[in-house]
């Protein structure tokens, strides 16, 4: 939701009785944030549950054959599928902002005039109520992409800030299914790191990303998420190469009157570079600052995720109830973020909560490939 839509719901009441867990509620799941590729663009799945606890598993099926059996005879007993379960908290994000009234009120800000008329102030005062709203959706969202960047990458691992030595971590990809750190331990027939080296073979290396993944899922790889090393590396080749450069690409597949998805991903900071064997390539380069104040890169800067991004590889983002006492007497209340909103009298301040409980997750984790295509 527009943060003045919200701020023109806000001014429409006549108290900050408005700024129930209903209204918050419903607020902050509607606005959205730039920092959010992997989330539109993968994890497009959402599921709320009932309780705080989720049961994650996988199914391994194998590729035995049914035995043959002489006529008349008695039918063989067979093998089922072997299946990885585990019970898992899912984490927990609560966060909130006080808000003074001076600064409600008569704090300026850009746009604002000096000498304003009563309805103006009103007016300025619920837009930054939406503002308040937007910065604790956009922190969310923030966290959330990196949680879903560490999938891509196999395990999921974080600290709980008031509790240091409580780590979470859980495993979203056996580490056998990654490739190799790099082309050494590959077939002979696939190239060497795409910027050094004489024996640079990009098309050979995407095929064989195809048939590792169609090997494990019966799924073949979509798109190329990369670093920007791998970008050089990729133009690099096309200036040195008018072969290589004449296979692939670059075209930005919009079509007369309408733009692409390319260019509605542009705003979320992925860039599309090529198509490269049917594969298309995205430099995401993005960097979000932890709690610690240390940036994190979405994506290694000289590495490349292979991923099938269909209904079909179950890319699934799983939000926990949140239990409080505003929510229907105290039970538990099903949504991807809960807020609210309370009055401290003393200091008088209105403060703004957000609380959720976000687990990412891949049921199919043969559906990504991974592999460091940059020295």
């Amino acid at each position: 939701m527009d943060p003045q839509v919200l701020a023109a719901l806000l001014s429409k009441a006549s108290s900050v009785d408005v700024l129930n867990y209903v209204t918050m509620t419903a607020a902050i799941n509607e606005m959205k944030s730039p920092n959010d590729f992997l989330q539109r663009l993968i994890f497009k799945r959402r599921v709320t549950l009932p309780t705080e606890t989720i049961e994650l598993g996988f199914f391994d099926k194998g590729r035995a054959m049914a035995p043959m059996v002489k006529r008349g005879a008695e039918a063989l007993i067979v093998d089922g599928y072997t299946s990885r379960m585990a019970t898992v908290s899912t984490p927990n994000i609560r966060i909130k902002r006080p808000m003074e009234p001076n600064e409600v009120l008569f704090g300026r800000r850009p746009g604002n005039i000096i000498h304003a008329e009563g309805g103006t102030i009103a007016q300025a005062a619920a837009e930054h109520v939406a503002r308040e709203l937007q910065i604790l959706r956009d922190l969310i969202t923030n966290r959330v992409e990196w949680m879903c960047a560490q999938v891509l990458d196999g395990t999921i691992t974080y600290a709980e800030t008031d509790n240091v030595n409580e780590l979470f971590s859980i495993t979203t990809r056996p580490s056998t299914i990654k490739t190799a750190t790099n082309f050494t331990t590959l077939p002979a027939t696939v190239g060497g790191f795409w910027d050094t080296g004489t024996t640079k073979k990009p098309f050979e290396d995407v095929v064989h990303f195809k048939r590792v993944m169609t090997d494990q899922v019966g799924l073949s790889p979509m798109i190329c998420l990369h670093g920007k090393n791998v970008t050089s590396a990729i133009f690099a080749l096309a200036r040195a190469d008018a072969g290589f450069a004449a296979m692939i690409r670059r075209d930005s597949n919009i079509a007369s009157g309408s733009v692409s998805v390319r260019e509605d991903f542009s705003d979320s900071g992925a860039l599309y570079v090529a198509t490269i064997g049917g594969v298309e390539f995205w430099e995401y380069s993005r960097t979000a600052v932890d709690e610690t104040g240390t940036a994190r890169e979405m994506i290694p800067a000289s590495w490349g995720y292979f991923l099938n991004t269909s209904a079909a590889a179950e890319w699934i983002i799983y939000y926990g109830a949140i239990a409080d006492v505003a929510t229907m007497q105290g039970r538990s209340f099903q949504t991807q973020i809960f807020s609210k909103s309370w009055i401290e009298q003393d200091p008088s301040q209105i403060v703004h909560l957000a609380h959720t409980r976000p687990l990412p997750f891949i049921r199919r984790p043969g559906a990504i490939v991974s592999a460091k295509l940059a020295a």
